[in-house]
């Protein structure tokens, strides 16, 4: 269903942009890239590409979670 791949990004994109006991968070930009290297395998190219769309606004979301948990 498309609902389960917008979730696979969403969360792909959450679960790598967020600081974790474990390992450092890793930038909008990685996680983007990451998230480009898994379409058409992990991800569905057409949600990518939809991702591609919004991401400017998944870099402000990102940002500003940051700066309220600094």
């Amino acid at each position: 269903p498309i609902a389960g791949r917008l979730v696979a990004v969403v969360d792909v994109y959450d679960a790598v942009v967020t600081h974790r006991p474990y390992r450092k968070a890793m930038t909008h930009d990685q996680a983007q890239a990451l998230i480009v290297r898994g379409c058409g395998s992990h991800f569905d190219p057409r949600v990518v590409e939809a991702f591609l769309v919004v991401s400017p606004a998944f870099r402000a979301l990102s940002e500003l979670a940051l700066a309220q948990t600094a």
